[in-house]
């Protein structure tokens, strides 16, 4: 083991995967999880929702007891060709109120376990599309969160925007019952990209939808970007990078697209339309990335942008990001309720996801029982790799010293195996090894997810073609 253990300068500069040496890229291109959790999602299986709920009260004594609560709506008017998100298009009104009544239950049963002992910091609730719903509709499913839970003074609450079609009426609930952050599916600006992936978007639709926030005080918008979907180039999508910041939002998010039509039939709609390859990809992200930098924004974790006076920068630097379902989180180890069908939550030492499938969902809720259709107890060893997965993909840092002191063990010995199979990417230059840790460098960033992989024990039980490139 050679190198330091240091501190390193947060979005000092963007290194770009394009000035990497291509057989380094060629030999770390491959597949791979994003770590929102870990194990990932597609580990979970079947779980006892007693279990769970016993593991979310064990996980949250002696606790702050602050958490998070992500509020599913799975309901869009019609399917985007790109999307991998749980929902369903057109549904009729019956279907909307059948989960209105069910979800209500749902927080009913969880606010009862819990005992009124949690205080909400961080709310989000997506979809799906939350617009999809009408004002009425929103005021009253969000009556039945406030009913059932406490919120921090300074709590964060966010909502996913459709650009299409999100109304005035829609944006003025939302800033008058405390919505002080807002995420929109801009995907890209590209008319011709648009109309395969998001059919019926058009980029007149962001700017009016960013002047509405404007009007209603609102100065936290995030855009939720997409690169290597059909027909983007690096000329269009440098056209809607600059669109983008000319518009300029607080925070960016900028996704890398995963085309998985064997699990996403909807995707078979892209099929016989020229997609980027991955070095274009490549190039692409590369692009959009040396933009935003050079218009003030600074690169945070994986995949996003924000301004210099982002409370997410300050984590960043202070290496306690975190990085939940509903996104990064400034609290490291925030516990996550979900609501709603397909929702998740990951409460200390549980993982559990509700039923997809909407009749089932809203049965379990008439049962007065917590919908999960499956899920993961983890054991202690889970609980160590997780705090080492979650620290690099967020900080690209781990101190051993800090899972020495949290977990008891010593990490040089527990993780032999693992370090002696990151010596490559020590030669290679992406991270440094010692006895107080990891750390990527500026250039190693870039293969953080693959640094990730090293440390993930159920890796090599999942299809590969179920994950996202690495690169790109």
């Amino acid at each position: 083991m050679t190198g330091a253990f240091s501190e390193t300068s947060v979005g000092a500069f963007a290194p770009s995967l394009r000035d990497v040496p291509s057989e380094l890229r060629r030999k770390y291109e491959t597949r791979g999880p994003r770590y929102t959790s870990y194990p990932p999602a597609n580990h979970f299986g079947p779980v006892s929702p007693g279990d769970v709920a016993a593991r979310w009260r064990e996980g949250l004594l002696g606790r702050d007891r602050e958490v998070g609560l992500y509020v599913h709506v799975p309901f869009c008017k019609t399917r985007c060709a790109f999307c991998g998100c749980h929902t369903e298009a057109g549904a009729p009104a019956s279907r909307v109120e059948g989960y209105l009544l069910a979800i209500e239950k749902e927080l009913e049963t969880t606010a009862a376990l819990l005992g009124g002992a949690v205080a909400v910091t961080e709310l989000a609730v997506g979809g799906g599309s939350p617009n999809h719903l009408t004002a009425a509709q929103l005021a009253r499913l969000l009556d039945a969160v406030e009913k059932r839970f406490t919120f921090t003074a300074s709590a964060e609450r966010s909502v996913e925007l459709d650009p299409r079609r999100t109304t005035e009426d829609q944006v003025a609930l939302l800033s008058a019952r405390g919505f002080n952050r807002f995420s929109m599916g801009v995907q890209d600006f590209d008319q011709r990209v648009l109309d395969l992936s998001r059919a019926g978007q058009r980029p007149e639709h962001v700017r009016a939808l960013v002047e509405i926030l404007q009007r209603h005080g609102q100065s936290a918008i995030n855009f939720d970007l997409v690169c290597g979907l059909p027909h983007q180039t690096v000329e269009t999508a440098e056209a809607t990078a600059q669109k983008t910041v000319e518009l300029g939002p607080s925070r960016i998010a900028l996704y890398g697209f995963a085309l998985l039509e064997d699990f996403l039939p909807h995707q078979k709609a892209l099929r016989g339309n020229p997609s980027p390859s991955a070095d274009r990809a490549i190039a692409i992200r590369a692009r959009m990335s040396q933009i935003f930098v050079e218009h003030g924004y600074v690169p945070i974790g994986m995949d996003h942008f924000a301004r210099p006076s982002d409370e997410l920068l300050a984590a960043a630097k202070e290496r306690r990001l975190g990085r939940t379902f509903m996104g990064y989180t400034v609290r490291r180890d925030l516990s996550v309720f979900g609501a709603g069908p397909s929702a998740i939550a990951g409460v200390g030492s549980a993982y559990s996801q509700n039923h997809k499938d909407l009749d089932a969902y809203i049965s379990s809720c008439d049962r007065g029982e917590l919908p999960i259709a499956r899920g993961h107890l983890l054991g202690r060893d889970d609980e160590i790799r997780r705090e080492v997965i979650r620290d690099l993909s967020c900080n690209f840092a781990v101190s051993f010293p800090r899972i020495r002191a949290l977990h008891g063990i010593s990490p040089v010995e527990h993780f032999r195996e693992e370090i002696k199979q990151l010596e490559h990417f020590e030669t290679d230059g992406l991270l440094c090894v010692n006895e107080d840790g990891i750390v990527m460098t500026e250039t190693g960033r870039l293969f953080v997810r693959n640094a990730c992989m090293v440390f993930d024990r159920y890796l090599k039980s999942a299809a590969p073609q179920t994950y996202s490139r690495t690169l790109g």
